[in-house]
């Protein structure tokens, strides 16, 4: 029995967590994202997430496997390719990250 709620409740956080990256967003994006999206619908606009750009694109930013990078050789296997940008600055629907500042695989 008890076998059946762990596996309920990670079922549920599987499918929270796909929610949120599919949205491009964090837990705490999400409530702030819902309330502007109120906020917009009461003055008749559509709020958009900067952050969101698709379901397919967003995993592929989630595993790195952005910029011609195979999941075989880059999520399977162990690597050290670095991460994209400098954790500061991240590339948006506004905002682009300079290509020189992404690192190719080691």
């Amino acid at each position: 029995m008890l076998c059946c709620g762990v596996c309920a409740a990670l079922a549920l956080l599987l499918v929270w967590h796909y929610q949120l990256i599919s949205r491009g967003e964090t837990s705490i994006e999400h409530h702030i994202n819902k309330s502007e999206a109120a906020r917009l619908k009461a003055d008749g606009k559509i709020f958009k997430n900067p952050y969101d750009f698709g379901t397919k694109m967003n995993f592929k930013m989630l595993l790195g496997l952005e910029y011609e990078r195979s999941f075989w050789r880059h999520i399977l296997l162990p690597s050290m390719h670095l991460p994209y940008g400098d954790g500061l600055t991240w590339r948006s629907s506004t905002y682009i990250l300079d290509p020189s500042s992404n690192p190719k695989t080691l």
